[in-house]
């Protein structure tokens, strides 16, 4: 090698060295003997060489890191110049430095290679708010290059939060309730501050407290929570040096924590306390948090009247009080309202013409005594009357009227609906009341701005109707309309009762249950009677407001005949009982404040349906499927079909060819625009449409599947969008034809200027999540982006059971991050499938939120955004079927860390019910197992196979077999068999009963045709049952077709574990297949469940280690018992439990059920059984 060097010359023996400079051919290092003596001569490389060296290097600019909490993604470009053909990579990592001082980086160090065409690597298992340092050198057939060095830091991860055995505090009053605080483990960066959270439980949202839980990372101080209508506040801020070690802490204290006030709970409420760990560092902030108690109200008794000296006016309200409706409470006489039901939701904004929906419960009492020597006796009386309907012994005979009028709370903020409050309000007030007793005046102005700030959509004005202990119709109208018009009128109910000592109110507004067409003859607004009771279904048919209220209807209030209501002949409201008016008139007036469009309500096509309380759903589902007069079809035709609004774009030729379907193509004005590619005014066009969730504008972007030509656009939108997560509603092909090309890599691929690169693979029994990174060509910033891809909707109509999706859907939910873009959805054409998905997840998020669903609405609302979506009447159902179902059922799902602390609440007896949580959940998961009809398993009924069934009670479904292949002489393809999923592999287990005599061979025929590579038996063999033997013992054995052979046999504890060779004679070709044989035997035919957790989880895992060492996890399983029923299922379950804890580190016992018996109706069939699965679960988690 020529090269201008300066020649260094060390004499060990002087320990001198000298240098001079010389151009020679030599090697990189020589040894020369000058002086007499042995020298080592090192070569320094001039400018020229090192420049040279430095490009044969991978270059340095080209390292790019993505970091994550625990990951590294890390990408390079090759030298520029190589010394021949690079082979390999080298890199090494070791970490530098860590935010947190407690980390130990001993062992995070390592060395990886990687082939000249993988120039990227995950680097797993590192550890949090750490910087690394990576080396990397490129190899020829000459040896490695020159290395080159970068250092990045992964990012900080949210702090590690101890485990509770249980949330019972550890004391509790009336306002205040003591809880266990206990230090977190900081990971990647120390703590910074730990915070107590209190939030107020107004609705139950699901049937246990077992939601996974979001933490609170706006900070609300007691004093703002109300003005921000927020359920949270922040009762207290510790520092780490605060707390050291475990320590009590008591929420309600009445004290300041770090500028926290930790004001007393109010005893009628219900509350969950929630502590949470920050971490803060280099501009991240990251939260974890745990639920550390609960607390409930106490029971509210009834009003109780007092005398006191001076006038008063005294009453109980219950539940919260927001906004000027609380200022206003506070202003007035009574001071006893600290307890009120206030729910206040608006489903839509007044733009859309869409009335505000309140719910208040509020019991008001007006008392002022004119005489204080009044009998303590009669007073206790009446004050222990219940506040019920007035019977006709009770009613008054002195009579008070009282009128006033007076100015309205004005004020600069929002009230409880949203809009300003600033108007006059006029309230008359007839009753009467014992002798001796008044009604106080002053507190009319309160009730009156009361009825001012609930139950009113813009620009309407309100009228109350109605009587003395009656129920009473609210109706809206606008203002402005002429004589002769038709209106729409709708009703809330309304209580009153005057009791002895007091004048009561009982407020009952509930949310929207009819609409009326009513004709007006003049501007004199009529009267509508209406019955009100907690379960009222929505109204098949427009109904006259002169109709009066059927007995039935009465007979169903729970007020009685004296909530009864109905409609006389002059428009007012009469006595049920007596058909005329015999009480005096209660009438609240309030006057318009904003001007609005007035509102269609009417069945007719393009009309906004009421909204279905929650608790009404069942029943409204069942009507509307009967369809007596109106049902689905007629609700889902009344939606607008086809295009709607202009698509000229779309339309243009130049964007022809980016539409699959001509008719299902973007609206001009909701359609994604995407940046302009230089030169092609076109460029911006690609088939999608921004639509609107629940409160969210844009959350969701409405899409086609990529088609080739389209394939870079839709990645362009991606990254233009922020997108995080794709959900795909499809398969790539379907019954023979492509609905959707294959937009994403295996490995690396580019698509345009965006890089994409497959990071994960979770496969998972009806839908896969893969996890990719993003990067774009000029931009530093690699995102992290995962396509959530449902694989189990059938080719044709509908899932049978939305059990799957739901649980895909919380999915997306729960791992969506909050600050990304829209959600991308796409099915084929955009439609149908993406409606429904977009559809079910918005009107979660509103039952979850309100309490009540508005599908009609919504989906009205989303085809205004892209035509057709949920595109027929079968998704519009299924729709409204899965709602149910997630409303039943609930999210049930426990994260593993919190699992032994809430297995311990929900298998707790509640002494007054002598009943559980997990007894209540195994009740509903009997209501909502489906209910088997003799069509669904026509195959089993077939009078050829009825000697092939053990019971012809449970037979599997038609949908759900295993037909045979093997062909064995004339015997059937049938055997009674159905296949299960398990958590990650869909048709994992074969369920099956144990073989009768005349089944043996089609037993064989099942491992054979199904690729079985083990069974498991659960049953003890009984000859009287007839449960023999069915496999050969230390010989071979021809059933039917298939020859068994024996192999080998060992007996562990209370497994007996066999390995039979079986091949299929007919067919040598096929060769032969390995199955092993787990015969459990420590399962009593007595029992319910076995006696040992830990003996039945051996089977499990010898099941998990064969199937990884031998069959690659391809393999199914069959599993049988006598009936292939209870045991069977209960070993699924329990399967699929430790699957889910491996995957996805939750338990969700109630999901996995659900699902197996979604296919077979008597998988765990019992309590016990279904106690066990999360006995056992609880012991696998013991056992890491």
């Amino acid at each position: 090698m020529a090269a201008e060097l300066c020649c260094f010359i060390l004499d060990r023996r002087l320990n001198r060295l000298f240098i001079f400079p010389f151009s020679t051919k030599i090697s990189a290092k020589t040894t020369a003997h000058l002086f007499g003596g042995s020298f080592s001569i090192f070569h320094q490389p001039t400018a020229k060489c090192v420049e040279r060296r430095k490009r044969c290097a991978v270059p340095l600019e080209s390292i790019q890191g993505g970091p994550f909490e625990e990951k590294i993604y890390i990408q390079w470009k090759p030298p520029n110049e190589t010394n021949g053909v690079i082979t390999l990579y080298e890199i090494n990592y070791k970490a530098v430095g860590s935010l947190d001082p407690s980390a130990d980086l001993s062992s995070q160090r390592g060395k990886v290679f990687k082939l000249r065409n993988e120039t990227h690597h995950l680097f797993v298992g590192l550890y949090p708010g750490t910087t690394y340092s990576f080396t990397i050198k490129a190899s020829t057939a000459k040896g490695f290059g020159p290395p080159v060095t970068t250092r990045i830091a992964t990012k900080i991860s949210a702090p590690s939060m101890p485990e509770y055995d249980t949330d019972t505090p550890l004391n509790e009053t009336d306002t205040t309730i003591t809880v266990m605080l206990k230090p977190a483990q900081s990971r990647g960066a120390p703590v910074s501050v730990y915070q107590l959270v209190v939030k107020e439980e107004r609705l139950q949202k699901s049937r246990r407290a077992a939601d996974i839980i979001e933490c609170f990372s706006v900070p609300v101080s007691y004093r703002n929570a109300s003005s921000l209508d927020s359920l949270h506040y922040f009762a207290a801020e510790l520092k780490p040096a605060n707390l050291p070690v475990t320590q009590p802490f008591t929420v309600g204290d009445n004290k300041t924590y770090n500028g926290y006030w930790n004001p007393p709970l109010s005893p009628l409420k219900s509350y969950s306390i929630y502590f949470q760990a920050l971490s803060k560092a280099n501009g991240e902030t990251k939260i974890n948090c745990v639920r550390l108690a609960t607390k409930g109200p106490e029971i509210v008794e009834k009003c109780k009247i007092s005398h006191l000296k001076d006038q008063k006016v005294l009453g109980t309200c219950v539940g919260k009080v927001e906004g000027p409706v609380q200022k206003m409470l506070e202003q007035s006489p009574s001071r006893c309202t600290k307890t009120m039901n206030l729910y206040c939701k608006r489903r839509l904004s007044c733009a859309r013409e869409q009335p505000t929906v309140c719910l208040l419960s509020c019991w008001h009492g007006l008392f002022q005594p004119k005489k204080l020597a009044k009998k303590q006796k009669e007073t206790q009386s009446g004050a222990q009357r219940e506040m019920g309907p007035v019977a006709s012994t009770d009613k008054p005979t002195t009579k008070l009227s009282t009128s006033r009028n007076d100015e309205g709370f004005s004020s600069s903020s929002q009230d409880v609906n949203g809009f300003m409050a600033a108007h006059r309000s006029q309230v008359s007030l007839s009753g009467a009341t014992e002798a001796g007793s008044e009604l106080s005046s002053t507190s009319l102005p309160m009730v009156s701005q009361l009825f001012n700030h609930v139950g009113r959509s813009c620009g309407h004005s309100c009228v109350l109707h109605g009587g003395l202990g009656q129920a009473l119709s609210w109706s809206q109208s606008d203002p402005h309309e002429v004589p002769g018009s038709e209106i729409s009128m709708f009703k809330y109910g309304i209580l009153v009762h005057f009791h002895r000592n007091s004048v009561q109110l009982g407020i009952t507004i509930r949310p929207l249950v009819e609409f009326l067409d009513v004709k007006k003859a003049n501007k004199k607004q009529q009267a509508v009677s209406e019955e009100i009771h907690s379960r009222v279904p929505i109204a098949k048919n427009p109904v006259s407001a002169r109709q009066p209220v059927s007995q039935a209807a009465r007979a169903s209030s729970p007020w009685g005949d004296h909530g009864s209501l109905k409609a006389s002949g002059d428009g007012g409201l009469a006595d049920g009982s007596r058909g005329e008016l015999s009480q005096p008139t209660l009438t609240i007036q309030t006057h318009p404040y904003r001007a609005c469009d007035p509102m269609e309500m009417s069945y007719s096509r393009d009309q906004f349906q009421p909204a279905i309380r929650v608790a009404d759903l069942l029943q409204h589902i069942t009507q509307m499927k009967r369809g007596q007069g109106y049902g689905f079809k007629e609700e889902y035709e009344a939606l607008p079909e086809g295009q709607t609004a202009s698509w000229d774009t779309a339309k243009e030729d130049e964007n022809r060819n980016k539409n699959r379907y001509g008719n299902i193509i973007s609206y001009d004005h909701s359609r994604v625009r995407l940046l302009v590619l230089d030169g092609d005014p076109h460029s911006d066009y690609i088939n999608a449409n921004y639509i609107d969730g629940y409160h969210r504008p844009r959350h969701y972007i409405a899409t086609q599947g990529p088609m080739q030509e389209t394939v870079k656009d839709f990645w362009r939108m991606i990254w233009q969008e922020n997108s995080a997560s794709i959900v795909m509603v499809t398969n790539l092909v379907e019954v023979g034809r492509v609905k959707c090309v294959r937009y994403w890599p295996d490995d690396t691929e580019v698509y345009g200027d965006i890089k994409v690169t497959l990071i994960e693979t979770e496969p998972l029994a009806e839908y896969v999540i893969r996890t990719f990174t993003v990067q774009k060509k000029g931009y530093h910033e690699i995102r992290e982006l995962r396509l959530f891809h449902f694989t189990s909707w059938p080719d044709h109509g509908v899932p049978c059971y939305a059990t799957g999706l739901l649980g895909f859907v919380r999915q997306v939910k729960f791992l969506n991050p909050p600050e990304a873009g829209p959600i991308v959805v796409h099915c084929s054409a955009g439609a149908g499938r993406t409606g429904c998905f977009i559809a079910i997840d918005t009107m979660l998020d509103m039952a979850e939120n309100e309490g009540v669903v508005d599908i009609f609405n919504c989906v009205r609302e989303l085809r205004a955004q892209r035509v057709n979506l949920v595109q027929t009447e079968e998704q519009y159902v299924f729709v409204h079927d899965a709602i149910l179902e997630a409303c039943l059922c609930g999210n049930t799902a426990i994260p593993v860390c919190e699992f032994r602390s809430l297995y311990y609440n929900i298998s707790r007896l509640d002494p007054q019910t002598n009943s559980s949580q997990i007894k209540d959940e195994f009740q509903t998961l009997n209501i909502v197992t489906p209910h088997i009809r003799p069509e669904d398993c026509s195959i089993g009924l077939l009078p050829r196979n009825h000697d092939k069934n053990r019971s012809m009670d449970v037979l599997p479904l038609d949908r759900c077999l295993p037909f045979l292949i093997s062909v064995d002489g004339e015997s059937s393809n049938y055997i009674n068999a159905a296949l299960m999923d398990s958590h990650k592999q869909p048709a994992a287990f074969v369920v099956t009963q144990h073989p009768l005599p005349n089944t043996v061979a089609d037993f064989w025929r099942l491992v054979f045709d199904y690729n079985c590579s083990s069974v498991v038996m659960l049953n003890e063999m009984d000859t009287a049952q007839l449960c023999m033997q069915y496999w050969p013992e230390k010989t071979s054995g021809c059933y039917g077709p298939i020859q068994v052979e024996f192999v080998s046999a060992d007996i562990d504890e209370d497994i007996i574990h066999r390995i039979f060779r079986i091949c299929n004679m007919a067919r040598p070709q096929d060769g032969y297949r390995i199955v092993q044989h787990l015969q459990y035997i420590g399962w009593p035919a007595y029992r319910d469940t076995p006696p040992s957790k830990r003996s039945l989880l051996k089977v499990v895992r010898r099941l998990e280690k064969w199937q990884e060492q031998y069959d690659g996890r391809e393999g199914r399983t069959v599993v049988h018992c006598l009936n292939g029923g209870g045991r069977s299922g209960t070993f699924c379950a329990i399967c699929s439990v430790c699957e889910m804890i491996q995957q996805q580190n939750i338990i969700d016992v109630f999901h996995i059920v659900k699902t197996l018996r979604n296919n077979k109706s008597n998988m765990v069939e019992t309590l016990e059984q279904y106690k066990f699965v999360y006995e056992v679960a609880l012991e696998y988690l013991s056992s890491f």
